[in-house]
């Protein structure tokens, strides 16, 4: 199963004892057929990746291998 956006969040934020918090980057891209992706990787460092499918207000994870 894939991480969930929060698990990846908690994973690889630093928050504690950073005022500023972590910063991500956000990649958007179409599939194939039209969908929206995002992409979401922690920004300058190392650390999980998370992608899915946005539709509205919805994410729906794009499952892995």
């Amino acid at each position: 199963m894939s991480k969930t956006l929060e698990q990846m969040i908690r994973d690889n934020a630093d928050i504690k004892g950073n005022a500023q918090g972590t910063e991500f980057i956000l990649t958007v891209s179409r599939d194939y057929k039209g969908k929206l992706e995002i992409y979401i990787h922690p920004s300058n460092k190392d650390g999980d990746t998370v992608d899915f499918y946005v539709k509205d207000n919805n994410l729906t994870p794009i499952k892995g291998d």
